[in-house]
């Protein structure tokens, strides 16, 4: 019993260790292509910029500046009291 009991410890200590290896590698991984903080990041959203793309997107400027419409037929769910 206190053989089992050991090896099934050390099988979780180890995959707690795997886990936190793999916590370790996602952390300190270099961001790369239009992630904040990767070394192309200014020439990509420069070139973003002058295509019209992306986030500056003039069409996805004036869908923000018109808002949200809600058409007056459409159900509205009650609110519950909290």
């Amino acid at each position: 019993m206190r053989k089992r009991k050991i090896a099934l410890c050390r099988s979780l200590l180890g995959r707690i260790a795997s886990g936190a290896d793999e916590d370790w590698l996602w952390d300190n991984m270099r961001p790369v292509g239009r992630e904040f903080g990767s070394p192309d990041f200014e020439r990509l959203m420069d070139k973003d910029r002058r295509n019209g793309v992306g986030v500056f997107d003039p069409e996805l400027k004036g869908r923000f500046l018109r808002g949200v419409s809600i058409s007056e037929d459409m159900p509205v769910q009650p609110r519950k009291r909290l």
